[in-house]
């Protein structure tokens, strides 16, 4: 598994395995080095970060601290570090229930408040058994008034013809904190900006009169896509849940399906976005996960500098990652080739006036699968484009820190040993991107994740452009809360 992302040459190059034969592996020799722009997580980390101490299968992780966070002597792996705790955190068992599905967490389902016809959607208690309410990916216009996510309405379908559900969740904090700001119990920097600090979290505990469990978590809005059971190779490799999901039927031209109602089904989780506030970043860092096997990575170049010796000049090394889509995956073809873009093969239609809503195959096509490629491995650009040793290092310092933890993991047989941070971006000082080519932007500047921006990544080698969350997200200075599309249409708890 480790193979399909390429991980495994980190592992061979950090020990010099990779580069036998090589000038470096010579100029090496028995000399120790520590290869710059690398991001690992050592054994007494991941210990750290696991409850009870030590690395155990499928254990209980602590949630990072994000008041803790370092606000400005930070480096890009502090934030890549901060995201791979929270998705351990979030997707821990507890009670019979992951972290996220669990009491601290709420679904955001559509619905409008009575009283303010401009909320459109709603906080959703995790209580009792089924309580998800998943939908397919549809339009998602700026306003926010549907729970799908970001995209042009074009749905996407597994190579063994499964649709793809998408959820969207928000913690405790965040909910209590929508719930003041709305009721305008709160000032200062709150009255725009989510909670950033231990002082931000007491102050909106105090306003709704309550304490929370997470508090060190911040404020988290969550994003989540799965497939059926049915629709992976092997079930036990994968955090699974049950979920209300709309059910369809065919026409006999396979060009239209309409919703004919819902139905309770296992899901596989595919992908997992993580977006929540540290200490000095109202911005959000916006980190985003997947499964090994959803699809293959573009060919891409990581690159690692080291010094043989403390007097040697710096030597850069490049070790280039070529495309394979052998295998099994949800999401392409075994053996086809890379496509050089992702194209939609089908609409979501919302029925208005009473119709139902309906899935719509565009012109000249069925509804079936894509085949879906990353473009842009780890956030940056692919091998054939416009690439530098800045973008390279960045690849880097994924490919060591999703090594260490999925090999920690996949020791004690953990089935979150099968997930990977494909990138994470944030801004330099906490400011708010106005949008996705903002110079303070950091981390993975191309970022997107397979099953979520599937028909969203940027292809294009000439002129390539930046895309990625803040290209959508981006917000007005000063109001963190302005990023976030649905915050402002979601109804306050009661």
């Amino acid at each position: 598994m480790l193979k399909k992302l390429a991980v495994h040459l980190a592992i061979t190059v950090l020990t010099g395995g990779a580069l036998a034969g090589s000038a470096l592996a010579q100029a090496r020799g028995a000399l120790a080095y520590a290869p710059t722009a690398s991001c690992n997580a050592s054994k007494s980390t991941l210990d750290g970060w696991f409850s009870g101490g030590t690395i155990t299968k499928n254990g209980m992780v602590n949630a990072a601290n994000g008041a803790a966070f370092p606000p400005r002597q930070n480096t890009a792996c502090d934030f890549y570090k901060w995201g791979a705790q929270m998705f351990l955190w979030l997707t821990s068992p507890t009670n019979g229930v992951r972290v996220f599905d669990g009491p601290l967490f709420f679904d955001i389902v559509s619905g409008t408040d009575p009283k303010d016809p401009k909320l459109t959607l709603k906080f959703q208690p995790n209580t009792g058994a089924n309580n998800n309410a998943f939908a397919v990916r549809s339009v998602k216009p700026i306003d926010a008034t549907s729970v799908a996510q970001a995209g042009g309405g074009g749905v996407l379908v597994s190579q063994s013809g499964a649709l793809t559900f998408y959820g969207i969740h928000a913690n405790d904090v965040y909910a209590y904190y929508r719930t003041a700001q709305y009721d305008k119990k709160l000032s200062g920097s709150l009255t725009n900006n989510f909670p950033t600090s231990a002082a931000d979290v007491a102050a909106v505990a105090k306003a709704v009169g309550k304490t929370f469990a997470d508090a060190n978590a911040l404020s988290l809005e969550l994003k989540t896509s799965w497939v059926p059971v049915s629709a992976v190779q092997d079930a036990t490799r994968y955090v699974v849940i049950n979920a209300v999901v709309p059910t369809y039927t065919k026409n006999k031209a396979n060009t239209v399906w309409t919703e004919t109602g819902t139905a309770t089904q296992a899901l596989a989780l595919v992908g997992f976005h993580v977006v929540g506030t540290v200490n000095g970043h109202p911005e959000m860092v916006w980190a985003t996960f997947e499964h090994a096997d959803n699809a293959p990575d573009a060919a891409y170049n990581y690159q690692f500098v080291i010094r043989p010796s403390p007097f040697s000049p710096p030597i850069p090394v490049t070790i280039p990652v070529p495309y394979n889509s052998s295998g099994t995956w949800t999401f392409m073809k075994s053996g086809n080739p890379n496509p050089g873009s992702v194209t939609e093969r089908a609409t979501f239609k919302a029925g208005t006036g009473g119709a139902a809503n309906t899935i719509v195959a565009s012109s000249g096509n069925t509804i079936g699968a894509s085949d879906v490629v990353r473009l842009n491995p780890w956030g940056d650009p692919p091998a054939n484009g416009p690439q530098t040793p800045a973008t390279m290092q960045n690849s880097f310092q994924l490919v060591t820190l999703n090594a260490d933890i999925m090999t920690a993991l996949g020791a004690v047989g953990d089935v979150r040993a099968n997930y990977f941070q494909s990138g994470s971006i944030w801004t330099a000082n906490g400011t708010i991107p106005p949008d996705g080519k903002d110079p303070e932007l950091r981390g993975s500047l191309y970022t997107a994740n397979a099953t979520m921006e599937t028909f969203h990544q940027h292809p294009q080698v000439t002129g390539f452009a930046v895309k990625n969350c803040f290209t959508c997200h981006g917000g007005t200075a000063g109001q963190g809360i302005t990023t976030s599309h649905i915050f402002s249409s979601i109804a306050p708890l009661k």
